[in-house]
């Protein structure tokens, strides 16, 4: 596990820091590297999420991380969608030949993926969930599975040279239990089998599910606890490499962070999420690349966003910032320096 976290965070000082610069700044990360961008669902701000137009601009838009959250098929596929139901980010409801799929699990009544097999959902096609969001690409995309985003990896760092990582996202283990279906033992699968045959420089893994996160930790792959309430370090599920909070549980007071500062001497990274551009109210800030810029200056280790563009222009402004506070007086004229350095400057007061 120890060598694997390693051999991640190699890829990210060679991924993140590849400008010659971002490796410069003294960021108080866990590891000292550059923060890094997680692009949530992939570009979802500009794409449908979770199809391989949103990983593929992801990729191009060069985010340190896209983001597969997984689910589970009636036959064993893990395909991509947020939800286990569909009809919020695919078309189900136009198809009557699967009107009688809809069904209530829980409180929530809908189609869900369990219900389908793969060669089903792929008759559907995604549609933006977000009204406020670029519709034009409606349905052009249909429902990925897990081993073609890692195909599509494969084939653009074969193309360009550049790492892909993927941050993979179990999505509610006791929910595809009540189906009869394990999405953790069925990752393992699929996770083995691109090892063996096409290698990913980096995967992390996380879940909301305390016992599930317990289980992944015992594999090969950083594993990530993910939270939406306040955090008790002394029950975290023992074997995982970091946090994913929600950001609002992230009080920043004098540009530093005391949940972060903690869980870093605990040996713990956090990331965390979700920066939108398009959804500021009640953050404090007007500007959604300011927003980002105030997190990474106060010591998180990455952020998920669905705007990755802005993710890596806010990391670069950081460094940008700092870079020119280490320039000022450089290029003083030499009398200048001598005189400000000089003991007499002490005599000026009196």
């Amino acid at each position: 596990m120890l060598l694997r976290i390693f051999l991640l965070l190699l890829a990210l000082a060679a991924f993140a820091g590849c400008s010659t610069s971002l490796d410069a700044y003294p960021w108080q990360t866990l590891s000292g590297e550059p923060p890094i961008i997680i692009a949530h669902r992939g570009d979802s701000g500009n794409y449908p999420e979770h199809t391989l137009g949103a990983y593929e601009s992801a990729m191009l838009l060069r985010a340190d991380f896209v983001e597969p959250d997984v689910v589970l098929t009636k036959d064993g596929v893990l395909v991509c969608r947020h939800d286990l139901y569909l009809s919020t980010t695919t078309d189900v409801a136009s198809f009557p030949e699967f009107a009688d799929r809809k069904r209530t699990l829980g409180d929530h009544e809908d189609w869900y993926a369990g219900d389908f097999t793969l060669a089903e959902l792929k008759q559907l096609r995604a549609v933006q969930p977000r009204d406020n969001r670029p519709l034009r690409l409606a349905s052009r995309y249909h429902v990925p599975t897990l081993s073609e985003v890692m195909e599509l990896a494969g084939r653009y760092q074969a193309r360009t040279d550049e790492p892909v990582m993927l941050y993979i996202e179990v999505k509610k283990p006791k929910e595809h239990a009540a189906m009869g279906l394990d999405p953790v033992a069925a990752l393992k699968d699929v996770l083995a089998k691109f090892s063996e045959t096409e290698p990913i420089p980096g995967v992390i893994l996380q879940c909301f599910d305390m016992e599930a996160a317990a289980i992944l930790a015992a594999s090969d792959y950083p594993v990530v606890y993910l939270s939406s309430d306040p955090v008790d370090f002394d029950k975290l599920p023992e074997g995982i490499a970091g946090l994913g909070l929600n950001k609002k549980l992230i009080e920043i007071v004098d540009g530093r962070s005391e949940l972060v500062e903690e869980a870093h001497r605990r040996g713990l990274f956090v990331h965390a999420w979700t920066f939108r551009d398009d959804q500021l109210e009640d953050t404090g800030f007007d500007d959604a690349q300011a927003e980002i810029e105030a997190y990474l200056e106060a010591g998180i280790d990455g952020i998920f966003t669905d705007f990755p563009k802005t993710g890596v222009a806010a990391r670069q402004a950081v460094f940008d910032r700092w870079q020119r506070q280490q320039d000022t007086g450089k290029d003083e004229p030499l009398s200048q320096r001598i005189r400000e350095d000089s003991p007499r400057r002490l005599l000026r007061s009196y």
